[in-house]
């Protein structure tokens, strides 16, 4: 910043300081509230270098101001409290000053407030930048989820396929299956259980942990609203692979029970970081296994254990919310061009799909879709025990507590 000899002294000991304008403060602070975290640019390129108008911020200074017109070379006096001051024009980059203000002009804030009419909007957009946008540590970049394992020495080998979700045998695990068929548009048995997006590409000591649910791997905040709100909303179900395509996701790494060090290999200088436990910092990870099929891998893996309570309460919510719409029970219709629709009907959830329930259940308790999570799980169980000559028209036992 090019100035008379005299005003750096003055700067350095807080006496008076050159603020960007509101218009370009406010500029900052909205490029910075837009713009998502992996696509920050340069801050050259979102406020190119050249001449940037400027405030002058009296400060602590009593002295008079000296302004020489640059027109007439006029040179004009400004006494304490320097009313009717002009702007300043320089070539000095906004970001750097503004960086600056929040140590020099936040000091004397309250003084500022009470005499100038622009300080109150600067002041507020200053401890904007202070304290939400240029403050907070920069996120980990995401890195694939083969770089995570347990032991160091797992990255000398290939990694292996872990399905999220399997070929099921059991009458009340078929039930599930074809809810979820019906429930994510797909077509009556035709389940992807060997596409790649139904499938963690990991290290080989993963696997047991995933499945025990020592660990987990949760969707984005963001996806898992898009999820829930495409189910709440939905009026019809669609093709899950068109709402949420086939592509890699971001998901955070939940170490429900595990303890033990975890190590993260940097994708492009192979080397090798150990986070010990809590594990604090951890980056977040990419997968191209889709969504969809991780909250329902999560969900059945904590309905086996006891580590639901060990997630974030909006967490466990939201997949409870997300089950009970995805095990409504399809119509009748829903088999009508199956192969073996008596068969795959036999092997559902005693309801149509439209409030009805084909089994003599109290209406207190009619609606799958809302009740409560250990309440469905008490159904599906139920239903494990029943004849399936004795579900298609022989008396049936309503004790499902």
């Amino acid at each position: 910043m090019k100035v008379r000899s005299d005003i750096p002294y003055l700067m350095n000991m807080s006496r008076l300081y050159f603020v960007p304008t509101v218009e370009t403060l406010r500029a900052i602070v909205e490029e910075f509230e837009s713009t998502e975290s992996d696509q920050r640019r340069s801050y050259t390129e979102s406020f190119p270098e050249k001449t940037y108008e400027y405030i002058l911020a009296p400060l602590l200074i009593k002295d008079p101001l000296y302004i020489r017109d640059p027109v007439s070379g006029q040179v004009h006096c400004y006494q304490h409290p320097y009313n009717g001051l002009p702007t300043f024009v320089s070539s000095v980059h906004p970001f750097h000053l503004a960086w600056k203000c929040m140590f020099h002009v936040l000091i004397c804030e309250e003084e500022l407030r009470e005499r100038y009419s622009w300080s109150t909007a600067v002041c507020d957009l200053l401890w904007n930048l202070k304290l939400s946008l240029w403050s907070k540590p920069p996120s980990p970049i995401p890195c694939p989820l083969d770089a995570l394992s347990t032991d160091p020495e797992s990255f000398r080998y290939q990694n292996v396929r872990f399905p999220m979700i399997q070929r099921l045998q059991s009458q009340h695990e078929a039930a599930t299956i074809s809810c979820l068929e019906y429930n994510w548009g797909l077509d009556s048995g035709e389940f992807p259980f060997d596409a790649h997006h139904n499938f963690l590409e990991v290290r080989d000591d993963l696997p047991s942990l995933l499945a025990q649910g020592d660990i987990l791997l949760i969707p984005t905040d963001e996806t898992m609203s898009d999820i829930l709100e495409e189910c709440c909303e939905s009026t019809e179900c669609r093709l899950y692979t068109e709402i949420f395509p086939v592509r890699e996701y971001e998901y955070r790494l939940e170490p429900l029970s595990f303890q033990r060090p975890l190590y993260i290999r940097d994708p492009r200088s192979r080397s090798v970081v150990c986070y010990e436990s809590p594990h604090h910092g951890l980056p977040s990870f990419l997968s191209s296994a889709h969504p969809f099929h991780v909250v329902f891998f999560n969900i059945i893996t904590l309905w086996n254990r006891s580590n639901s309570m060990r997630l974030p309460r909006l967490d466990f919510s939201q997949m409870n919310e997300i089950f009970h719409l995805w095990t409504r029970a399809p119509p009748r219709s829903f088999f009508a061009n199956s192969e073996n629709a008596v068969e795959l009907h036999r092997r559902t959830i005693p309801y149509d799909g439209q409030g009805h329930s084909s089994l003599n259940i109290p209406q207190a308790e009619e609606d799958l879709r809302y009740m409560p999570y250990t309440k469905a799980k008490a159904i599906f169980l139920w239903l494990q025990q029943i004849e399936m000559d004795e579900y298609n028209g022989g008396p049936v036992t309503n004790d499902i507590r």
